[in-house]
């Protein structure tokens, strides 16, 4: 009964992942900041995982142990409108295994030509943030 509970947990983390994953969220810079920084490219996504895949594909050992986690990917989109991730920012750090996982889901988008500014997407740098969170439990910081 406690797999088929863990079960549930990871498909409602699905959600939570799959709403994370789709929105492009960063706490904002210091209003005087603002002015200098470029426009950070905002993807439009022609593919992203389903539900299904994301239930499927959160670790494991983390469901063991109900370990959550929120990741920050760093990638460039390829001229086949896949995501070439170079960085991930994983927090709390000792979460390493969460790395894999967010490789695995991250393989699944592809993006659309153009940003949503319009301009062409292919060697866009973006930042995609993936909450790895667990049903009835507090986000991950």
């Amino acid at each position: 009964m406690r797999g088929l509970h863990k079960f549930a947990r990871a498909s409602a983390a699905a959600v939570a992942l799959f709403v994370a994953a789709a929105t492009h969220a960063e706490p904002a810079p210091p209003v005087e900041a603002l002015a200098s920084l470029p426009p950070k490219p905002v993807p439009v996504w022609s593919q992203m995982p389903t539900s299904t895949d994301l239930s499927r594909l959160y670790p494991s050992e983390a469901l063991r142990n109900d370990l959550q986690a929120r990741v920050v990917a760093t990638c460039r989109i390829a001229e086949d409108l896949s995501l070439a991730c170079t960085s991930f920012e994983i927090n709390p750090p000792e979460h390493t295994m969460f790395e894999a996982a967010a490789r695995r889901i991250l393989a699944l988008y592809r993006a659309a030509p153009q940003l949503r500014d319009g301009k062409d997407a292919v060697g866009a740098l973006v930042r995609v943030p993936i909450r790895f969170q667990l049903e009835d439990a507090p986000p991950p910081p």
